[in-house]
């Protein structure tokens, strides 16, 4: 399983809501002819430093952790060139 890491700038993801709809779009926009997202893992970050995490789709906890884990790992590999 391989996941992109997309760069996003500040001047458009400073607008969390804004973002959420576009990616709602991008995967209505999805066809049959490309690989269909199956499932949205999305962490949440308060200010005062609570978490909320939300799977959607078709996912459970374990996968949730699984996936949370391998993106983290492609985050480390690209920040470190790894």
């Amino acid at each position: 399983m391989t996941a992109e890491i997309i760069t996003l700038f500040e001047t458009n993801c400073a607008d969390i809501p804004s973002m959420l709809r576009g990616t709602a779009d991008n995967i209505e926009a999805e066809t049959d002819d490309h690989i269909r997202t199956e499932s949205i893992i999305c962490v949440q970050i308060h200010e005062n430093g609570d978490l909320q995490v939300y799977g959607w789709g078709r996912t459970d906890t374990h996968q949730c952790i699984a996936n949370l884990e391998i993106a983290k790992h492609q985050l480390i590999q690209g920040l470190y060139d790894v």
